[in-house]
């Protein structure tokens, strides 16, 4: 199942169990992605009627409305901002631990030959291959040094 759809169908259930935060932010990313999907031409729908979005699309939307959100938190703190990015953030991929991506920089390293920042380069290249999405990308720079 789509990204999408998943986040369609949470959404309806939030409305079933009268989650009001969760039916109005899905709500809400939802009406941002299909702006962002139909912004370009126009929507392609599948069999049941559901907008088609790529889930890279779809993982970009979320990742702005955190980012937003973050920013808001930044000014004001307040409790619904942060139920909203708990939220949010169980559709965004599984993230590699502290120590999974020291492994996975290691081994990346070990056929490595290049130096400074040519290898930052290649470091973050591979791992945005074999990790998209998995991986906070300003940890990487401390743990390379």
């Amino acid at each position: 199942m789509s990204l999408y759809k998943t986040l369609k169908a949470d959404q309806i259930q939030a409305r079933k169990d009268r989650d009001v935060l969760k039916a109005a932010l899905l709500t809400t990313l939802m009406g941002e992605i299909q702006v962002s999907a139909t912004g370009n031409g126009t929507p392609d729908y599948d069999e049941d009627g559901v907008l088609k979005v790529a889930d890279d699309a779809v993982l970009a939307v979320i990742k702005k409305f955190i980012k937003n959100t973050n920013e808001f938190i930044r000014v004001k703190d307040n409790p619904t901002s942060r139920q909203e990015i708990e939220i949010l953030q169980a559709y965004l991929p599984k993230q590699l631990s502290d120590e999974e991506l020291k492994v996975a920089i290691g081994l990346i390293l070990a056929d490595c030959q290049l130096e400074g920042g040519k290898r930052m380069g290649f470091v973050m290249g591979q791992l945005k291959q074999q990790y998209p999405d998995q991986f906070d990308a300003s940890k990487v720079k401390g743990i390379i040094g």
